[in-house]
């Protein structure tokens, strides 16, 4: 049972990650004190489980007392795990059943578990997180917030109307970098999303490090919709200088 692969996973970690709870069980059975032997990256079976979605998995290891607070190398707990995966959101709230308080535990990078499902565009995992009571004004390592992440990442104007609509104060929130959400949907080029940003009231002259408003960010990369879209509400920007 304590045999290991050469990524320093035993049975119980590679049956954890396999849609065999029947297999899985019988393994815990045999080892019942491995159920949280960590592997290569410092994840345990239940890490596993919640990154493949296994939801029976998961409840499986919960039920025999598998240590739902434990992280992994990057600082991740089975939450985390969880929010990454984007089929299946009862995993997540099977976790937040057995582990409320650590719904807004940050990583190594200080990501939440709500920045890592913006991350990904998963809107059932952000409605899920949003309504068990995470944060939407906590930023991770680069000052960002989970709506400049949905922007930066994937660009899931669905995603990005739940989070607004949960923290519109922060529609001009800055990064490390000066950025709002605004300028890095005009760098990406995003219509959709600018169009959101600005019905929710965010500002078109604010200006990031560099002097530049989110008008010299869609210019800049030459997204030509998103700038006309900008344009249209901000003319009087049309002359405006960046820092240079």
């Amino acid at each position: 049972m304590e045999v290991t692969n050469k990524e320093g996973m035993t049975p119980i970690h590679i049956a954890a990650n396999q849609e065999n709870t029947e297999c899985l069980e019988r393994l815990l059975r045999a080892g019942p004190s491995l159920i949280d032997s960590r592997w290569k990256d410092g994840s345990t079976a239940l890490h596993n489980a919640a990154a493949g979605g296994f939801l029976e998995n998961v409840d499986c290891l919960l039920k025999r007392g598998a240590n739902a607070q434990l992280t992994n190398e990057k600082g991740m707990t089975p939450i985390h795990m969880a929010a990454y995966h984007c089929g299946n959101a009862k995993c997540l709230e099977r976790l937040l059943e057995a582990e409320p308080g650590l719904i807004n535990a940050q990583t190594k990078y200080l990501d939440t578990a709500l920045n890592i499902a913006s991350r990904r565009g998963s809107l059932k995992n952000i409605s899920c997180l949003l309504e068990n009571g995470a944060r939407v004004d906590i930023v991770n390592a680069s000052e960002m917030t989970p709506i400049h992440s949905v922007v930066a990442h994937n660009g899931n104007t669905k995603c990005l109307e739940r989070l607004l609509n949960t923290g519109p104060h922060l529609v001009d929130a800055e990064d490390k970098d000066g950025d709002t959400a605004l300028h890095i949907s005009a760098g990406k080029g995003s219509q959709e999303n600018a169009n959101c940003l600005l019905e929710h009231g965010a500002t078109l002259d604010s200006r990031n490090a560099k002097g530049m408003t989110p008008i010299h960010r869609a210019s800049s990369q030459k997204n030509v919709k998103c700038l006309e879209t900008l344009l249209k509400a901000g003319p009087h920007l049309v002359d405006a200088g960046d820092k240079d």
